[in-house]
């Protein structure tokens, strides 16, 4: 699991100026890790296409329901809404 989260990582550490088979800087890999796991499950959890259309719209409608004061209703559409999970996710809750 820990070979294939840094195969994940690797680009995104690369872009960083680590390399991932020379790990000889501790500091720079733990830096460069949290900007690469921070980034990585942005994308993971960032809806596009489709996904982000009912997202804005779930969301308009929970904004509507708090602007009428019917928190009741923004509530219910609240619990409605469902997280899109990853495969890494599914192992991996949180990074």
């Amino acid at each position: 699991m820990a070979d294939e989260l840094m195969r994940e990582l690797a680009p995104l550490l690369a872009e960083d100026g680590v390399d991932v088979n020379d790990l000889t800087d501790i500091d720079a890999l733990n830096q460069a890790l949290q900007r690469a796991v921070e980034r990585r499950n942005m994308e993971l959890f960032t809806p596009v296409g489709a996904r982000r259309d009912q997202a804005i719209a779930q969301l308009m409608l929970v904004v509507a329901a708090i602007a009428d004061d019917d928190t009741k209703r923004a509530g219910i559409l609240l619990d409605k809404a469902q997280p899109e999970i990853a495969p890494m996710t599914r192992q991996m809750p949180f990074l």
